[in-house]
């Protein structure tokens, strides 16, 4: 499970991150819904290989999202 605050940057194509409670960023790969974008939220995701076109982070498969 991952824990942090959802980031929606609209640079480029756009893409999601998580700004985890451990300090890391993540890149997310899946579908988000737009109204959690600056809200704390719980994944559950499977880590991914390699660095997502947003370079700023490790990159997850969204498997499940919610808010706690």
């Amino acid at each position: 499970m991952y824990i942090g605050t959802l980031r929606y940057s609209d640079i480029g194509a756009g893409g999601w991150s998580l700004e985890g409670v451990d300090g890391t960023t993540y890149t997310l790969l899946g579908d988000i819904p737009q109204h959690l974008n600056n809200k704390r939220v719980s994944l559950k995701a499977k880590p991914m290989q390699g660095m997502g076109f947003m370079m700023n982070g490790p990159m997850l498969q969204v498997e499940e999202i919610r808010e706690p």
